[in-house]
C-alpha cells in the first residue's frame, strides 16, 4: 500500500507543473471494498480540492447535457472507475461523507494473484 501512497503524493505534486489542464487517473481496480474504500479516502486526503468530486453547476449529469470542456475542469484531477449500481453507489456515497463503511464482501480479492487465462479450443 505505502507504494500507492507514495504514486498519488507524486501525482499531486507533479500534476499541473506544465500544464493545468484536468488529468484523468483510470483505476483498474481488482481490491475488495474495503481496499477500494482506503484507496478512495486516501485520493480524497491527498489530493484534496485538486480532486473533482461533485458535477460543476453549469454542466449537471443529465442525458443530453454536454459534458464540461477541459478548459472548466483546470486544475482538476478526474477519476475514471467502474461504477456500483446506481442505488448501491448512492447508499455507500452517504456513508463515505458521514466517515462510515459497510463491508459486506464476503471474499476478500487478492490483487497480486495471477488471473487466469482463458484458452481456445483446438480442434
Amino acid at each position: 500500500m505505502w507504494e500507492l501512497l507514495d504514486v498519488i503524493h507524486a501525482i499531486r505534486d507533479t500534476a499541473f507543473v506544465v500544464s493545468d489542464y484536468p488529468i484523468i487517473l483510470s483505476f483498474e481496480n481488482h481490491c475488495c471494498k474495503f481496499q477500494q474504500y482506503k484507496l478512495a479516502k486516501y485520493c480524497d486526503e491527498i489530493l484534496g480540492d485538486l480532486l473533482l468530486k461533485e458535477q460543476l453547476p453549469d454542466f449537471p449529469l443529465d442525458p443530453g447535457v454536454v459534458l464540461p470542456p477541459p478548459s472548466a475542469l483546470k486544475r482538476k484531477i478526474l477519476i475514471k472507475n467502474k461504477r456500483l449500481k446506481k442505488e448501491v453507489e448512492q447508499q455507500e456515497y452517504e456513508l463515505f461523507k458521514k466517515g462510515q463503511f459497510v463491508i459486506t464482501d464476503d471474499i476478500k480479492e487478492d490483487a497480486s494473484a495471477a488471473v487466469p487465462v482463458p484458452t481456445e479450443d483446438k480442434k
